[in-house]
């Protein structure tokens, strides 16, 4: 770390190398430095991001850009009931968990995994012990600076209770939409 005369601070890193004489001893020295003050910073956010995908309640997976699953946080190996090492390098089919998962939004989830587009939806899915859950599915195709795909970022949340409070609401309007007297 190094300091500018304004007090701001950066990152060097430094080449050394030796330039030897005929006789294979070194003559003299010659030291290049390159500010890598950017690399340093973006290597901080990737943390503070890896430290968010890593405790976030929400199933957070990485593809690589052929659709294989290369990192995954701990919830969706929760949620999915495998190891990172049981599910790195497979397909994202390996997140359905249930055979009745909504067949409609899992082929427009893959189809904009294939075609490499961006996809939120929802989706129903029962288990086999009878309980049921609401996810949002989101993917987001990640690109470099030349436009070039190379990972996929999946994200799925659990909006269960969002879908059941939204559910009571609607019942309850109805009740008060054909209530004569108050309701309290």
């Amino acid at each position: 770390m190094n300091y500018r005369p304004d007090g701001q601070a950066y990152w060097v890193s430094l080449d050394f190398r030796s330039i030897d004489d005929e006789n294979g001893k070194p003559e003299f020295f010659i030291t290049v430095g390159s500010d890598i003050t950017e690399r340093k910073n973006r290597e901080a956010q990737l943390r503070v991001v890896g430290l968010v995908a890593s405790h976030t309640n929400n199933e957070v997976a990485i593809l690589d850009s052929k659709g294989f699953v290369v990192w995954a946080n701990p919830a969706m190996l929760r949620a999915v009931g495998r190891s990172l090492e049981e599910i790195v390098g497979q397909k994202p089919t390996v997140f359905n968990q249930s055979e009745s998962a909504d067949p409609e939004t899992t082929r427009r989830f893959l189809a904009a995994l294939r075609n490499v587009e961006p996809f939120i939806g929802e989706t129903k899915t029962k288990f086999a012990d009878g309980t049921t859950r609401f996810n949002r599915v989101e993917i987001q195709p990640i690109r470099d600076c030349e436009g070039v795909h190379e990972y996929t970022v999946v994200v799925i949340a659990n909006i269960t209770t969002e879908k059941i409070q939204a559910e009571e609401n609607r019942r309850l309007g109805l009740v008060a939409e054909h209530t004569q007297s108050g309701v309290v």
